[in-house]
C-alpha cells in the first residue's frame, strides 16, 4: 500500500524513470536520485553509497514531489491532523 501511494504519482509522470530491484554500484553512482521507500521512513533520499555522493549530496526534486504526493494521499484518505 505504501509503495502504491508513493510511486503511483511517479508512474503518471512519464518523464520519471521508476525502477525497483537490485542495482550495481555503478548504476547507483550514475543515478540522478536514489530513493528508498519503507513503512518507517515513507520515502527518503539516499545521499551516499559506499562513500560516493549521489547527485550533489542533497535530496532532489523528485523526492520532494513524491513526499508531497504521499502527504496529499494520506490527508485525502485520513484527513488532516489537528
Amino acid at each position: 500500500m505504501l509503495k502504491m501511494r508513493i510511486f503511483c504519482p511517479a508512474r503518471r509522470r512519464k518523464y520519471w524513470k521508476h525502477c525497483e530491484g537490485n542495482f550495481t554500484l555503478d548504476e547507483l553512482y550514475a543515478a540522478d536520485e536514489v530513493i528508498v521507500a519503507d513503512t518507517n521512513t515513507e520515502c527518503s533520499a539516499v545521499l551516499k553509497v559506499d562513500g560516493h555522493t549521489i547527485r550533489d549530496g542533497k535530496p532532489g526534486p523528485i523526492l520532494k514531489q513524491l513526499q508531497k504526493a504521499y502527504e496529499a494521499a494520506i490527508i485525502a484518505e485520513c484527513g488532516k491532523a489537528e
